[in-house]
């Protein structure tokens, strides 16, 4: 036999490591051009989404585990490889207790908090399906007892994700934490309020002490990429 020819057979792999060469080879081709796919669809397709979230806040007035559900609803837009821009329109509300040191408690206050944001966001480059951003908006309280002399205010909120299953457009599946910094009412506790009511004799009062009012949310969702 040539010497060529036992040189060539001795550089191919034996029969019983071709097959699993073969399935690996195959695997890791799948698994790139799932990434891939999945990548092309969020850099190029604008989605509608809605998430349920955990919501907790830092006001110490807040009753107990100071736990409430945040409903939000967005869209996005690519303006780049690798960026998306998100506008988002979402609601909470906790329930607040009396404020500390008063003569007599205050009624239970539900105090919700509505906002409009705007988010730029980039993709993850090491695990396909995650991004990162962040933004600023317009938040609203609302009060059911207690005047709020500065309802609107801005905030700033931070974003960190996963979408699962968006490899060829469609549905896909959320996962979404949100850290928001709000500003706070700003009025102070007016002494002659109604101990009954809550309601202050000069129209200042709120139950959110906090000035800068801290947000963590933490949810799940749906995305339907075009």
């Amino acid at each position: 036999m040539p010497r060529g020819a036992v040189a060539g057979r001795m550089a191919s792999p034996p029969m019983s490591l071709r097959v699993p060469l073969v399935i690996t080879g195959l695997a890791v081709l799948g698994g790139a051009t799932s990434a891939a796919a999945q990548t092309a669809a969020l850099d190029t397709r604008p989605a509608l989404g809605a998430m349920v979230h955990a919501a907790f806040n830092s006001d110490q007035n807040v009753i107990s585990d100071k736990q409430t559900t945040d409903f939000a609803v967005n869209a996005d837009w690519p303006v780049r490889a690798g960026w998306r821009v998100r506008g988002e329109v979402g609601r909470a509300a906790w329930n607040f207790d009396g404020q500390a040191g008063l003569p007599a408690p205050l009624p239970t206050e539900r105090i919700s908090i509505t906002r409009v944001t705007a988010s730029v966001m980039r993709r993850g480059y090491r695990i396909p399906g995650t991004y990162v951003g962040g933004g600023a908006g317009v938040y609203r309280y609302a009060s059911e007892l207690s005047p709020l002399p500065r309802r609107t205010r801005p905030g700033l909120h931070a974003i960190a994700g996963m979408e699962i299953g968006s490899s060829q457009g469609g549905l896909a599946l959320r996962l979404e934490g949100q850290f928001q910094a709000v500003g706070g009412p700003n009025a102070a506790y007016d002494p002659g309020a109604s101990p009954v009511t809550g309601v202050p004799a000069n129209g200042s009062s709120s139950r959110v002490t906090s000035s800068v009012l801290l947000n963590l949310v933490f949810g799940i969702g749906i995305g339907w990429r075009f």
